[in-house]
C-alpha cells in the first residue's frame, strides 16, 4: 500500500504474505473465534459500545476514564465509579 510503505510482515512469515494471511485466517475461522465472536460484536456495534455495559467491560476511551477508578459518560459532567 502506498500510504503505508513502512509496514513490514513479521519475521516468522519469512516475507512470505500467503503465509501470513493463511496463518490469519486460520485463526479467524477457529472455533475458538467463532465461539466467541458475539463479544467482539457487542463490544464493537452492540450494548457494550456505550453506557455502563462499555465501563463493566473496559470498553470505554481513555480520556473518558476519571483518575478515581469512574468513567465518564458521554455528554456528562458526571462521573461513574
Amino acid at each position: 500500500h502506498e500510504e503505508m510503505c513502512d509496514i513490514t510482515l513479521p519475521r516468522w512469515c519469512s516475507g512470505n504474505e500467503d503465509t501470513f494471511i493463511a496463518y490469519h485466517r486460520r485463526l479467524l475461522e477457529s472455533d475458538h473465534v467463532s465461539l466467541r465472536l458475539h463479544h467482539w460484536i457487542d463490544l464493537n456495534f452492540g450494548d457494550a459500545l456505550a453506557g455502563e455495559r462499555a465501563v463493566a467491560e473496559k470498553n470505554v476511551v481513555l480520556h473518558r476514564v476519571s483518575w478515581s477508578g469512574g468513567s465518564c459518560m458521554e455528554g456528562k459532567d458526571q462521573c461513574i465509579g
